[in-house]
């Protein structure tokens, strides 16, 4: 199996499925509270987890190839969200627009960010030690994407899942993604 285009192929199916999700911060049945808000750059985030691990079929007629993951989705407080919807709503109309609003929204999620990289290896920490303890699941940074409301979706894959299939499809041998035709 190329991990490359599996982790492409999985990146586009997770991107598109979470940009369709809205979360409800006060559901405290499907979301996690990280007790305070984590500053990260210069801004504040409200930081919430799903409780639990989900996963999804690659193929959704063959049940054994599962993907499993999980994720934190992370809320800028302090007016920085509004402020971002409202330059894009400017930009979007063909108004002036400031375009550091825009790229500094995005711009703590980036891997190789360094403060964004200590974040996302503690939240892998996190995860293994403290919301799924002793299962034996082992958790990679996989993928930063927004969600409807354009709060941002941290997404971790369950390692030992994606080995699984990487043992399954040998060499060059690939899955068929047909979940990304759906």
């Amino acid at each position: 199996m190329n991990i490359d285009k599996f982790l492409s192929n999985s990146n586009k199916h997770l991107a598109k499925l979470i940009s369709t999700m809205s979360f409800d911060f006060a559901d405290e049945s499907t979301l996690g509270i990280v007790v305070e808000p984590y500053k990260l750059g210069n801004v504040e985030y409200d930081v919430r987890y799903l409780k639990g691990l989900t996963y999804y079929l690659p193929d959704p007629e063959i049940k054994d190839e599962m993907v499993k993951y999980t994720f934190f989705i992370l809320k800028a407080l302090g007016g920085v969200k509004e402020k971002f919807l409202e330059e894009c709503n400017k930009k979007n109309s063909g108004q002036r627009y400031d375009e550091n609003v825009i790229g500094d929204y995005y711009m703590n999620f980036v891997p190789g960010f360094k403060p964004f990289d200590e974040f996302s290896h503690g939240l892998t920490a996190m995860i293994e030690e403290d919301i799924l303890p002793g299962k034996g699941y082992k958790f990679t940074f996989n993928l930063a994407t927004v969600t409807k409301d354009f709060d941002f979706a941290l997404v971790y894959l369950e390692t030992n899942s994606v080995m699984k299939l990487a043992e399954k499809y040998p060499g060059d041998k690939e899955i068929d993604f047909k979940i990304l035709d759906q």
